[in-house]
């Protein structure tokens, strides 16, 4: 299931035209959920600011207790564009109640939030 997900059309996080950046938010493992609501967000590239890349190394212990590191690489925007609308677009997309599937031992739901 994660595998086939990985190569739906939907997988995209960001995309770039002549006039600005499409940035996808809703994680392309819950491709189960409606196609028909708003997902994509548009910033024109005059309501960029800057832009900087942020690396974040996390060390832990793993399961049979040696030192790992899980290292995190994201963009970070800054954006003059008021964003109210896409703070209430990702908490409508967290608050979104996961589908059932029905499975050999009855039904379940998972929503990802990543």
């Amino acid at each position: 299931r994660y595998l086939t997900a990985r190569f739906r059309a939907t997988n995209w996080l960001a995309r770039l035209d002549a006039s600005g950046l499409y940035v996808q938010f809703r994680s392309y493992l819950n491709y189960a959920l409606s196609d028909v609501d708003e997902t994509v967000v548009f910033i024109g590239y005059q309501e960029i600011r800057s832009a900087r890349v942020v690396i974040e190394h996390t060390t832990f212990a793993d399961a049979e207790g040696h030192r790992a590191t899980k290292t995190t690489r994201f963009v970070e925007l800054d954006v003059t564009a008021d964003v109210t609308a896409l703070a209430k677009a990702l908490s409508v997309e967290r608050a979104r109640p996961a589908p059932s599937e029905k499975r050999w031992y009855g039904t379940s739901r998972t929503l990802y939030n990543d």
